[in-house]
């Protein structure tokens, strides 16, 4: 195996900014006398350029070419980190995958759950494996889950949740009784059911 670097890897690494060590897209990007880029919120912060130390011209230059080329890179999406491979050269359809992404961390309902690497996809996994969720299926088709709650810190209140799917998302919905009040809330997570 070889340590060298793709041709790739060395462009992305000569658009990153040296300060921020980020890509950024959505700014103007200049460069020093020598020809190293630095981006527009860094810019304004220093005086030397970081790579060279050659005093910075205020306004300075810009490439136009670097913010050409990091406009046509394709974007990520922002929940890579947890296994999505999604990848658009537009920002919007990045940003509006991002919202609904099944890769995208979320937090358990039940309230005494500590687990932290839960993502949307995984989340009715984790309730049915953890929390003895029990589905309730007519014709075949998935028309709730219901799973108990443990409320530690009152042991007046008895408390169930069902989660309902609906229009490609889960509904969780909360019932809860202390006394002869009644309470409910709802979880919403839009997630396709698998």
């Amino acid at each position: 195996m070889s340590d060298q670097k793709s041709p790739i890897s060395d462009f992305l690494e000569d658009l990153t900014c040296p300060v921020c060590l980020e890509i950024q897209r959505d700014c103007k990007i200049f460069q020093c006398g020598n020809g190293h880029l630095i981006c527009e919120a860094c810019y304004v912060k220093v005086s030397d350029c970081p790579v060279c130390r050659e005093k910075l011209v205020k306004p300075g230059p810009r490439s136009l070419f670097a913010e050409k080329a990091i406009k046509s890179l394709p974007v990520p999406c922002p929940h890579k980190a947890f296994g999505c491979g999604l990848e658009s050269s537009s920002s919007d359809e990045v940003a509006s995958h991002g919202t609904t992404c099944t890769y995208r961390p979320v937090s358990c309902p039940v309230a005494q759950c500590n687990s932290s690497s839960i993502t949307a996809g995984s989340l009715l996994g984790h309730l049915m494996k953890l929390h003895g969720t029990k589905e309730v299926r007519v014709d075949g088709n998935v028309v709730r889950l219901d799973f108990p709650l443990e409320i530690k810190a009152d042991a007046e209140l008895a408390s169930i949740a069902t989660i309902v799917p609906f229009n490609g998302q889960l509904i969780i919905a909360v019932f809860a009784k202390k006394r002869h009040t009644y309470y409910s809330w709802i979880y919403s997570f839009e997630n396709e059911l698998q």
